[in-house]
């Protein structure tokens, strides 16, 4: 199933990116190592990741990376992205929503 992970600012959709999230948790599940917010992700369903979680989950969308395949490297450090600029801006707010 895709999820899209949307960067919202003052009530704006201002970025995003979309990942067949079955790929990520096929990743997870071989992963050695703590990823409890990208394993939070449901993707059927709809979660928002509070403020103070953000840089734990960039953190944990540039570890993956380095023990997945090249198939979900970009849409991680993507999200890793979008989750740095929603801690750099006041009314930001990162959304991850299945299908």
């Amino acid at each position: 199933m895709a999820v899209r992970v949307e960067l919202w600012e003052g009530g704006t959709l201002v970025d995003g990116v979309e990942q067949w999230w079955d790929a990520v948790e096929a990743a997870l599940d071989s992963a050695d190592g703590e990823y409890a917010l990208l394993e939070s992700i449901d993707p059927y369903g709809a979660v928002t990741i509070t403020r103070q979680r953000l840089p734990d989950l960039a953190r944990e969308c540039r570890q993956l990376p380095l023990v997945s395949s090249s198939q979900i490297r970009p849409a991680l450090l993507k999200i890793a992205e979008l989750a740095e600029h929603a801690v750099a801006t006041p009314d930001a707010e990162l959304r991850f929503n299945g299908d």
